[in-house]
């Protein structure tokens, strides 16, 4: 059962034929425990005006729009990042559709000739479920982005050549250097010429480089002391990439520098 949780399912079925409409909406009455409210758009401009308004839970859009489809309508709305439901409805069913259908962000795909209400029942929850799913997740992917992005310390992600993919704001004011231009260099080329071997080395031995302190060059030749750390992750693909972090003490060496020397000159005046 598709569960509501006493909630109304607003769905908007975008369908040029009232015929189908009613049939589609006829199925949709007939699944039980859930409360539905079903509204119809005949009209492509309309259709996507109301999808912007996100006043609907789901959208059933039909194949054939007059002289556009519902695969343009469904690229359209997300190419504007409205993330709707959409499940296209079609009166012919071919591999070469379904994958159009997948691939223009469709949730789901069905046939008109084969509908019956347990489809209908299954596709929204499927629909439903996976719209939930994908909502955490793009949650998950803002907070940590923003966390990224508002991190003091230099956070990025390295190719397996130690290649810069992405860095936020701090990685490039620690190196002083665009985040366009570092995204065209190595992390090699940017750390003393003593610590490449040994990085390269922990990285193909453990996979990982824990809290090493060495020295960072800036891209106008003055040297920095942080501490590194790289991990390496798997992406969905199973190719992998480097999480790293640097975290600038030269502040701290060069205050624990003056403090030593201030203890020399106390130690010689006595």
């Amino acid at each position: 059962m598709v569960h509501s949780n006493g909630h109304l399912i607003r769905i908007l079925v975008i369908d040029d034929d009232e015929d189908d409409f009613f049939i589609t909406s006829e199925y949709i009455k007939q699944i039980g425990d859930s409360n539905f409210q079903i509204d119809w758009c005949y009209r492509y401009n309309d259709a996507l005006e109301l999808i912007r308004k996100r006043q609907h839970d789901l959208y059933f859009v039909d194949y054939y729009m007059g002289a556009r489809t519902g695969l343009q309508l469904i690229k359209e709305a997300n190419t504007q990042e409205i993330e709707a439901r959409m499940i296209l409805l079609t009166g012919k069913g071919t591999r070469t559709i379904d994958q159009e259908a997948m691939q223009a962000g469709a949730t789901d795909y069905l046939v008109k000739t084969q509908l019956n209400a347990e489809k209908l029942e299954r596709s929204l929850r499927y629909a439903i479920e996976r719209s939930n799913s994908l909502k955490a997740l793009r949650g998950n992917e803002r907070k940590y982005r923003s966390m990224f992005e508002r991190s003091k310390d230099a956070v990025f992600l390295l190719g397996p050549e130690l290649e810069f993919r992405d860095v936020n704001e701090a990685t490039s004011q620690l190196f002083r250097c665009p985040k366009k231009e570092l995204l065209s260099n190595s992390l090699l080329n940017l750390v003393d010429e003593n610590e490449k071997s040994y990085i390269a080395t922990q990285i193909k031995a453990s996979g990982e480089v824990n809290d090493r302190e060495l020295e960072v060059i800036t891209t106008d030749g003055e040297r920095k002391t942080c501490i590194l750390s790289l991990s390496t992750q798997t992406d969905t693909q199973g190719a992998y990439f480097l999480h790293g972090l640097l975290h600038d003490i030269t502040h701290i060496k060069k205050a624990e520098k003056a403090a030593l020397q201030a203890e020399k000159l106390a130690a010689a005046g006595r």
